[in-house]
């Protein structure tokens, strides 16, 4: 057997022992970040916040060197004019929902068949 066919072969075998620690089932665990929808709120008002303060970045760009009357002009007036705002708004339901994600961070988490949470 070639070099490269044993190291192959072992690095499948290292895989296939990780997996077996980590999903000891077989199958893929549930991720626990996503039981939480507060957290799915903060993930997408965070990307929210991320493209809005990038499109206010480039408003000014656009203003400037866009055609009168073109999309990307008026897009440009509108983020000018309400940007601010609009990243405002977006930052407090950021930290809303993480507060709240937090804060109910022990409901949507693994429980064990008591109703306790499970000891770490």
């Amino acid at each position: 057997m070639g070099l490269r066919r044993r190291l192959i072969d072992s690095m499948f075998q290292l895989l296939q022992r990780l997996a077996g620690k980590l999903m000891p089932n077989g199958r893929p665990g549930k991720n626990p970040f996503f039981t939480n929808p507060f957290f799915m709120v903060f993930l997408g008002a965070s990307v929210a916040f991320v493209v809005s303060a990038l499109a206010y970045l480039v408003s000014s760009y656009a203003i400037q060197k866009g055609a009168p009357g073109s999309a990307s002009r008026l897009l440009g007036e509108w983020l000018d004019a309400w940007g601010p705002v609009l990243l405002s708004v977006e930052f407090a339901l950021m930290v809303v929902a993480a507060i709240t994600a937090m804060v109910t961070d022990d409901l949507f988490s693994a429980s064990t068949g008591s109703g306790e949470s499970a000891p770490q």
